[in-house]
């Protein structure tokens, strides 16, 4: 097993991706009733694809369960975390799956009855991307990693790191905005009834204050090499597959 990872690593199919080209990177989804599967890649000037990143996403119990619309929707938004920090930002993305029912789902988030799904459709909504729909029979490559079965080998998933992965891309968005200069204006004042005040004591801030200490200690991580002392094995694997996601420039995470 090893040699044949070393022996994909080292293939000269495999290509980087080059943000400074208008040629489009593609992600091809598809999904089982065991695990999704996907590829990103990019085209050359002859149309021709080399992958960059691949990856098979194994199911739990109770994702298992989806139906075929939710389990579509729900592929589609654990294949974009999953390479969210390769895609980030870019503008000629096309995401291809043999999905019908996709479309309609994101395009229409205010007529889904559950507050979950319409949190996967506001992170996949943080792309920018072409939808493409690909007829199943040519859609084998991703199709072939959808079907591989849970290994020993495989890394444990934290379900709140991609949980809590919207609130975490909302926050660094309003980051961005506290780095500019607010623009002045003129206000007048407005009489707010006591029927219409809300009190910020009543705000939910604990999971998110979680979060934040969570960020630092992978930012500690990071910058010294090593994990915290006083930390449990299960506990360095969750903080190692969280890191993966994160990096450290000028001072800041």
């Amino acid at each position: 097993m090893e040699n044949l990872k070393t022996a994909i690593i080292a293939s000269p199919a495999l290509c980087s991706i080059n943000y400074n080209s208008a040629l489009p990177v593609i992600l091809t989804v598809d999904t089982s009733n065991i695990a999704v599967g996907y590829i990103l890649m990019q085209e050359d000037k002859g149309g021709k694809r080399f992958p960059a990143h691949f990856g098979s996403i194994t199911l739990n119990d109770q994702e298992q369960c989806y139906s075929q619309a939710k389990l579509e929707l729900f592929s589609l938004f654990r294949a974009l975390h999953d390479v969210w920090l390769y895609i980030f930002g870019m503008w000629n993305l096309v995401v291809e799956v043999d999905a019908r029912y996709i479309k309609g789902m994101i395009n229409n988030p205010d007529l889904q009855p559950n507050a979950t799904i319409n949190q996967w459709i506001t992170g996949i909504l943080l792309f920018d991307f072409k939808l493409v729909h690909v007829p199943t029979a040519k859609h084998a490559a991703p199709d072939g990693l959808s079907r591989r079965p849970k290994a020993k080998e495989d890394p444990k998933v934290d379900e709140q790191e991609y949980e809590g992965w919207v609130d975490e891309c909302g926050a660094f968005a309003i980051e961005l905005m506290n780095c500019c200069e607010p623009k002045s204006q003129l206000l007048c004042p407005t009489e707010i009834l006591p029927s219409e005040y809300y009190s910020p004591n009543t705000l939910p801030q604990d999971k998110a204050m979680q979060r934040d200490e969570r960020l630092e200690v992978v930012k500690e991580f990071l910058e010294m090499k090593k994990p915290p002392d006083g930390l449990e094995e299960k506990e360095i694997e969750s903080l190692v597959q969280l890191a993966t996601h994160y990096f450290v420039k000028g001072g800041e995470l």
